[in-house]
This record gives C-alpha cells, sequence and structure tokens, in this order.
C-alpha cells in the first residue's frame, strides 16, 4: 500500500525566520553592487583599493555566518514541516555548532588548496543528517571523505583540467590574434561553458547516488537503483530542454528530474529491498504552479518566498509516495 508524504509548513512562522535572512541578504547584494565598480577603478590605487577590498570581504564574512545560521533556523522549520502516514520528521541542529563547524572546515580548506573540502562536506552532511530523526529514529550518515574525494577527482576536476587544457592548445595564438578580444572571449566562453555543464552531470550523478546511498535510518538504508550512462543520457536531455525554451521550461526539467530521482530509489533491510519511493504528478500542473509562485515571488521582491515554499512543497510531497514490499 502507498503512503503519501504531506507538507505542513506554516509560512507565517517561517517568514519570521526567512524575513531577517532575505533583508541580509539584500543588504550584501546592495553591498556588492556598489563596490564593484568601486573597485574596477581603483585597480591602479592600493591607498582605495585595499579599504574596499576589506568592507567587501567583512560583507562576505558576515553574509556567510549569517546564511549557516539561518540554514539551521529555517531547517528546523523547513523538516518538521514533512510527515510520512501523519509521522513527521524532527530536526534539531544547533546554530553555534554548525557555524563554528562550518568555518573550521572552510579555512581547512583554503589552507589545504581544497583538498579538505570533501572531508567538510562529510562533516557537515553527518552533522544535518545526524540531527535528522522520524519516529524517534535517528537518521545516520556514513559517507566517507576519501570515496568523495575520489570522485570530486576523478568525475570533475581531472575532466574540467583535460578540457581546458587542450582547448587551450587548440585555440592557438595566431587565432587570437586575428579575432577581435569580443570574439576571442566567445570563442573562450560558450565552448568552456557547455563543457562545464556536460562535465556537471555525470558529477552530480555520482555524487548524489553516493550521498543516498549513505543514508541510514537504524537498520532501513537507501539505494538509488540506476545505470549511469541512462541516468547521465536522461539529466543530459532535461537540461537540454531548459536551452532549448530558453529556461521557460524550467518547471518541467525540475519536475522530470524529481521523478526520474524518486522512481528510482528503494529502502532496504540487510541488502533486502523492503520498499520504493515514487512520484505521481503531472507535469502540466506542476509547470503552472512552479511559474505562478515564481512570478508572485519576483512581484513581491521575495517576500512571498515562503508561501511559494509551501504550495511547490505540498504539491511535490503530496504526490511522493513510499510503497512497502
Amino acid at each position: 500500500m502507498k503512503k503519501y508524504f504531506s507538507f505542513n509548513l506554516n509560512a507565517v512562522d517561517f517568514l519570521k525566520v526567512f524575513l531577517p535572512y532575505w533583508v541580509v541578504f539584500l543588504g550584501y547584494e546592495a553591498v556588492v553592487l556598489y563596490l564593484s565598480p568601486l573597485l574596477k577603478k581603483a585597480e591602479k590605487e592600493p591607498s582605495v583599493l585595499l579599504p574596499l577590498l576589506g568592507i567587501f570581504f567583512l560583507a562576505v564574512f558576515v553574509f556567510v555566518l549569517v546564511a549557516f545560521a539561518f540554514s539551521i533556523l529555517m531547517m528546523r522549520k523547513y523538516v518538521s514541516a514533512v510527515s510520512l502516514s501523519g509521522q513527521s520528521l524532527s530536526f534539531k541542529g544547533s546554530v553555534p555548532k554548525f557555524v563554528f563547524m562550518n568555518l573550521g572546515g572552510i579555512l581547512l580548506s583554503i589552507i589545504t588548496l581544497g583538498i579538505y573540502m570533501p572531508w567538510y562536506i562529510v562533516r557537515v552532511s553527518r552533522y544535518l543528517t545526524g540531527e535528522m530523526s522520524y519516529q524517534n529514529k535517528k537518521f545516520e550518515f556514513t559517507g566517507k571523505g576519501g570515496k568523495l574525494f575520489l570522485i570530486m577527482l576523478l568525475s570533475f576536476f581531472v575532466p574540467l583540467a583535460a578540457v581546458i587544457i587542450l582547448y587551450a592548445c587548440l585555440l592557438t595564438p595566431a587565432f587570437l590574434v586575428s579575432c577581435t578580444y569580443t570574439t576571442a572571449t566567445w570563442a573562450y566562453t560558450i565552448p568552456i561553458t557547455l563543457i562545464f555543464y556536460i562535465i556537471l552531470i555525470p558529477f552530480i550523478y555520482l555524487i548524489y547516488k553516493w550521498y543516498v546511498s549513505s543514508i541510514r535510518l537504524e537498520a532501513v538504508h537507501f539505494q538509488w537503483n540506476t545505470q549511469f550512462f541512462s541516468s547521465v543520457f536522461y539529466i543530459l536531455a532535461q537540461m537540454l530542454l531548459l536551452f532549448v525554451t530558453l529556461f521557460i521550461c524550467w518547471p518541467l526539467a525540475c519536475i522530470n528530474i524529481y521523478r526520474y530521482f524518486a522512481g528510482k530509489t528503494s529502502a532496504l533491510s540487510n541488502d533486502k529491498k523492503i520498499g520504493k519511493f515514487g512520484f505521481e504528478g503531472k507535469n502540466g500542473e506542476g509547470f503552472l504552479l512552479f511559474w505562478g509562485q515564481a512570478l508572485l515571488s519576483i512581484l513581491t521582491l521575495g517576500v512571498y518566498i515562503p508561501w511559494a515554499m509551501k504550495k511547490m512543497g505540498n504539491w511535490m510531497l503530496k504526490n511522493t509516495y513510499y510503497e512497502a514490499e
């Protein structure tokens, strides 16, 4: 028998947490927009450039601290709004612990030139997952930093570096000399951007599969039953849908990918399949809903976002089910 999820977010209550964060975010964007032209003008004046850089990095630092703090506060509201068969999930993350954990992780990642980043991601994932529970059973994250390091290295950084080097060799200086600055810029930018997104697809696939297989709920663990090439080509098709329709069909791409991801996910106990997930939402209904909520959020300068999250989240989850076997 299918058991459906539900999403009972209190938009007004969520707004009390979201609005201060949104004000800080808009303030940060205003500072960046104001400083960007000033930094460009002051490139050759160290006496002016250094103070401006100081203000810029201070704004970034403050915003990052606020983002980490509010992510925990918002997760408390968001996760607790999700329920299955009338039983809600819960999340009890600590703001100070999460903030200091991320500051330490970012610092170590910078010091190690990014090498520590996979272990930092695992640490954050383990903490966030471990603070969630369902029916008084705590979730657990068992992913390892070493495996994530290999996934990131082999599926993203090595292919990207190889493509950049090959492209730089093919695009000879003679070609650049014969082109205008604008033509040369486009010659670099467009192919590299497209290649970046193509490389990103298998990277996302491997990361998601690793992440799902690392989640446990006591004796139950989860598995994403997919084949590499079929999944990569499916995601690529959805990305092409975005570009071909000039992003007009972004709701359809999101819904199709979510349907694919949910439908391939199953629950196991002692390596035996005990249930599966699925999604039954209709594309046309989701398309109109998503666009409507996006436009309302834009027209209200973001104030409507909590209500948009409530309606979109409710539609997605009420059409998502778990079926025991």
